[in-house]
């Protein structure tokens, strides 16, 4: 039970726990923050993959099952 001179310690020292959550939190979002910047100027375009030949003819399938 809280009462007299005990009610201003109390809240007193849950303000210091929030207050020392919140520095934390803010600590820990500046610490983890990216920055992002735009590329200035043209870029140069990205080359394409070359598309692999077709495949003509399958090749000859060996094994066990296509045997039976």
């Amino acid at each position: 039970m809280v009462t007299g001179k005990n009610l201003h310690a109390a809240s007193e020292r849950k303000n210091m726990k929030i207050s020392t959550i919140a520095i934390l939190a803010v600590l820990a979002t500046t610490a983890s923050a990216q920055e992002f910047r735009a590329p200035i100027g043209p870029q140069k375009p990205v080359r394409a993959m070359p598309t692999p030949p077709a495949m003509l003819q399958r090749p000859a399938v060996e094994g066990v099952i296509p045997r039976a």
